[in-house]
């Protein structure tokens, strides 16, 4: 009796975080939408959303309102919630197929090889119209090939533990980051070098609503396909010896997860730039708070995810205003000193 006391009482508690935690996710959207160079008061907002979504006639004094807050900055709040939601989302995933809090796309080199074939994408197709419909083909191509160079030379070496898998993830991320470089140095142009430049420190400034459709579908697919599979990782927790036993094929399950981790970051960096740590703070964050139930773990860490660079895209934005910062800076401020931390706390307690 007591158990399932307990039982419900934990159900309560998560549901009433869970709600609190969206109420939050839709306060962070309405201040973003209506704090900007020109501010909108709440009333406005909501006035305008309600009428755009119910399809319901406006005041002609809120027309240039409308401008500003549905076609600029709502699609860029959409894609700040789907973007960071995926971001942590996919690193979740590396970390429960890898069994190391440390890993996420970035360090393991996902990320530098989505951004490396855009780059190049860029120089290929930079200023002509289909730019915007190659770049998350290329961006998956290069995050699937990153991907299978750190399990390939992993396995090559005769050691595909966690820690050298992160070790040769780092060292292709190196790689790949200068390739990123390399490649925008040679770009023809310097307005398509700007965009590029501004695009590798990560930025959310390009949204519109006929660019954040196809991101945001995949962000919200990837998180239903990785939920699912959340019971299996819980299993492959417990040891790759131990869930064979338990009916877990571990080459499906890191297979599923090796493509979903490629097209959703692919995607994600095809809109967004390179933003790093997102999937590195948000899930070890929400482990601590949650617990290691990878299901459960899976669905704080978008919403979070989601909230978290909704924020950092509102200080890029208005910390300097007129001047903006790219967002990438801001999640790196972040990423960067917590890992200092837990490699500290590591040392310091033996674990993380």
């Amino acid at each position: 009796m007591k158990t399932y006391n307990a039982k419900i009482n934990s159900k309560l508690i998560t549901s009433v975080i869970f709600v609190s935690i969206m109420l939050f996710a839709i306060i962070t959207v309405l201040i973003g939408v209506g704090y900007g160079s020109k501010n909108i008061n709440m009333v406005d907002c909501f006035q305008i959303i309600f009428s755009k979504i119910f399809n319901l006639d406006l005041d002609e004094g809120l027309s240039r309102d409308v401008t500003i807050l549905w076609n600029m900055r709502m699609p860029r709040m959409l894609l700040a919630l789907a973007a960071g939601g995926g971001l942590a989302l996919g690193g979740c995933a590396m970390q429960a197929l890898t069994q190391n809090v440390l890993a996420d796309p970035y360090v393991l080199g996902v990320s530098s090889g989505a951004s490396a074939m855009v780059s190049l994408s860029f120089l290929i197709f930079g200023g002509t119209a289909i730019i915007s419909y190659v770049t998350p083909v290329f961006a998956f191509a290069g995050a699937l090939l990153a991907m299978f160079l750190v399990y390939g030379i992993g396995m090559i070496s005769g050691n595909s533990s966690t820690n050298n898998l992160i070790l040769t993830g780092m060292a292709i991320s190196v790689i790949l980051n200068a390739t990123s470089n390399f490649i925008i140095t040679l770009l023809p142009n310097a307005f398509i070098m700007e965009s590029a430049a501004m695009w590798l420190w990560g930025s959310l400034s390009g949204a519109r609503w006929y660019n954040i459709i196809f991101p945001i579908f995949v962000s919200l697919i990837s998180l239903i396909a990785l939920s699912i599979a959340g019971d299996r990782f819980d299993l492959l927790s417990l040891g790759e010896e131990t869930a064979v036993t338990l009916g877990v094929s571990t080459k499906k399950i890191r297979r599923f997860t090796i493509i979903t981790v490629s097209l959703l970051i692919g995607t994600i960096i095809s809109a967004s730039g390179l933003i790093g740590f997102v999937g590195f703070i948000i899930p070890h964050t929400c482990r601590i708070i949650f617990g290691s139930k990878n299901r459960k773990l899976m669905v704080f860490s978008y919403i979070i995810g989601g909230i978290f660079l909704a924020w950092m895209d509102i200080l890029s934005r208005t910390l300097l205003a007129p001047k903006e910062i790219a967002v990438g800076i801001f999640s790196a401020f972040c990423g960067g000193p917590f890992f200092i931390y837990l490699l500290y706390r590591k040392n310091k307690t033996g674990r993380i």
